[in-house]
């Protein structure tokens, strides 16, 4: 498992955590906006990612041809 699937696997956990009958009072809004923000990040590492590997084929196309 690559690094941004667990970000997002444990985003979803942290996101539903207070949700679930947990006696959770403050982290119940806390912990949704750190799941939010753990969700971006690894989105935005996902996008780079993909990004890098799309100019690294599109170079090795234009070098072949």
């Amino acid at each position: 498992m690559t690094r941004e699937t667990l970000l997002l696997i444990f985003s979803i956990l942290i996101g539903i955590s207070p949700f679930v009958g947990l006696p959770l009072t403050v982290l119940s809004w806390i912990l949704p906006i750190l799941a939010f923000g753990i969700f971006a990040i690894a989105y935005q590492m996902r996008l780079r990612r993909k990004a890098r590997r799309l100019l690294r084929e599109s170079a090795a196309l234009e070098s072949v041809s």
